[in-house]
């Protein structure tokens, strides 16, 4: 039917297709997901500036301790 020749021709073929092919999802998920990456990206930097600055103003929340709320005590 087919000869060794025309199999390993095939095989090559089929494996660079398979590369193409996963070389395509690749970019297919970059173009789906690269601008949600991006903004995940700035809204963690921005969310490590706004710690910085609230360490600078010495602001810093700690949730292992409890701070008295002023609504407690309002009489």
């Amino acid at each position: 039917m087919f000869n060794e020749e025309e199999i390993k021709d095939m095989e090559e073929a089929i494996a660079t297709m398979e590369d193409d092919l996963s070389q395509a999802k690749a970019d297919l998920k970059k173009k789906k997901y690269g601008a949600l990456r991006e903004a995940i990206n700035a809204r963690n930097e921005m969310d490590k500036v706004v710690q910085e600055e609230l360490t600078k103003l010495n602001l810093t929340h700690n949730p292992w301790t409890v701070q008295p709320s002023r609504h407690l005590f309002w009489r």
